[in-house]
């Protein structure tokens, strides 16, 4: 499943523009389009993240860990923390807020290139 879900990351990476630049060629880039962009993401940021935090609150129910404070320390330190998983991601998150914002504009061959010589991929696939 590993390999699976690298090649899949793989493949999303490279395509990563392709529905990012088929709606700005189908709408126009006005104000109006920039906060129809901007709200769906606040919206789909939030929906995402109520759903990752409910399944951590049921993972930690069916491990009886619910009301297990130092669990809960943990957890979020790991989630929210200086080194955290989403902690580690803001940066680059917000810069789809910008108005300029481009996909490619994070530059990410870098990655590609070591999953794919780890998983012996070639660019060909």
């Amino acid at each position: 499943m590993r390999t699976l879900w690298a090649w899949h990351c793989i493949e999303e990476n490279e395509h990563k523009a392709v529905a990012f630049d088929t709606y700005q060629q189908l709408y126009d880039k006005t104000l109006v389009d920039y906060a129809i962009r901007m709200g769906v993401m606040a919206l789909i940021t939030t929906l995402i993240m109520v759903a990752i935090h409910s399944f951590i609150v049921e993972l930690m129910r069916e491990d009886k860990q619910l009301l297990n404070l130092r669990s809960w320390a943990q957890g979020l330190n790991r989630v929210w923390g200086p080194n955290g998983m989403f902690t580690a991601i803001i940066p680059g998150y917000l810069e789809y807020f910008r108005p300029e914002f481009h996909p490619w504009d994070h530059h990410t061959e870098f990655l590609l290139n070591r999953w794919r010589k780890l998983l012996g991929f070639n660019k060909s696939r």
